[in-house]
């Protein structure tokens, strides 16, 4: 609701089309700098790069966060795997499995029927005039 009263005083009472994208900017600057202070580092990204340890923390403060012992969930000793070590290729995201095939076929299936049976409404129940 801030934006049109915002709009309607910077556009129709000061003519200027520039304050008004000026003054839309300030959410996008505080939202930046509230997620730059507040929001911690990826664990995942973390592991990739080798600090584990600020990882484990981090992910330990969203299982307090959560309501579960972070030393139940993550217990001491326990080592993150780096992501890495597990071995993908390109290739692999474009296979196609048999139950997706098998429900791409399906949704085909259903969508023929659809068209038939609307085809059949049109034609056969509509009356000619």
């Amino acid at each position: 609701m801030l934006i049109p009263i915002l709009a309607y005083i910077t556009l129709e009472v000061y003519y200027s089309w520039r304050l008004f994208a000026g003054l839309c900017v300030i959410p996008c600057l505080f939202s930046l700098t509230c997620s730059v202070i507040f929001v911690p580092e990826s664990p995942r990204w973390l592991v990739a790069k080798g600090r584990k340890d600020e990882a484990l923390a981090i992910l330990r403060k969203a299982a307090e966060t959560n309501g579960i012992d972070p030393y139940v969930a993550f217990p001491r000793g326990v080592a993150l795997a780096d992501e890495s070590a597990e071995h993908g290729d390109f290739a692999e995201l474009l296979s196609v499995s048999t139950y997706c095939l098998y429900r791409i076929c399906l949704r085909f299936e259903n969508a023929m029927l659809n068209v038939v049976w609307r085809f059949y409404l049109l034609i056969i129940l509509v009356p000619p005039y």
